[in-house]
């Protein structure tokens, strides 16, 4: 073999000896690294492997896991109401603390969609025709059916009839409470009977639209 040959291949053999010996410090690098990490994560108390986590469960701002994020969203979306009930013109008897019990001319089905514990957006009349909400009340017992002339002494008070009385304040149509009651008992009629207790009341005269008092 010429001369200038084996210089070529002795130069060959020298870079591929080279390349591999790189390749070897690097995968030994590698294994110090890993072994370093692992020593580090057994002083901390944390046995095997570190858990791999998926991208897709990490968000991707502040890679926290969303599950949890999700049940907490949860949880917040039972608590806020989903149904509505009116009070028509008895509305400041219950801004007062003076109503607690109102009759509704409910269908056995829209009834049965009520129960106790339940939140309630309050308006003082239906939405579909223009009322205003007032703030937000809970159920205090499953709503019952009763006839208007079993009503107790307790029951028009909690309807709000003592504040009526007070006040003097008469209904829409000119009745005043007592004469309401006469005809509870004169012409009665079944209604459905939902006690509440306010949870919050927006404050029409508050400087930011949509605040609210937390009733205790």
């Amino acid at each position: 073999m010429p001369e200038e040959d084996r210089r070529i291949e002795e130069v060959l053999e020298e870079e591929e000896s080279g390349a591999i010996e790189r390749s070897v410090m690097r995968l030994r690098d590698r294994i110090i690294r890993r072994r370093k990490k692992e020593r580090k994560r057994q002083r901390r108390g944390v046995k095997g492997p570190a858990p791999k986590l998926r991208r897709k469960d990490l968000s991707s701002d502040s890679g926290e896991i969303n599950k949890p994020e999700k049940k907490a969203a949860g949880k917040q979306n039972e608590d806020r109401p989903r149904k509505w009930v009116s009070v028509g013109w008895l509305s400041d008897a219950v801004i007062n603390n003076f109503k607690k019990l109102t009759l509704q001319p409910w269908t056995d089905a829209e009834a049965s969609q009520y129960e106790k514990g339940d939140l309630l957006e309050l308006f003082d009349k239906p939405p579909s025709s223009g009322g205003t909400k007032l703030g937000v009340v809970r159920i205090t017992q499953t709503p019952f059916r009763i006839r208007t002339d079993e009503l107790t002494k307790s029951d028009l008070s909690a309807m709000g009839f003592d504040y009526l009385k007070a006040f003097m304040i008469k209904s829409p149509g000119g009745q005043t409470a007592s004469e309401i009651e006469e005809e509870f008992k004169n012409k009665p009629s079944k209604l459905w009977a939902v006690h509440f207790k306010v949870e919050q009341l927006i404050d029409p005269k508050a400087p930011v639209r949509g605040s609210v008092r937390v009733e205790g």
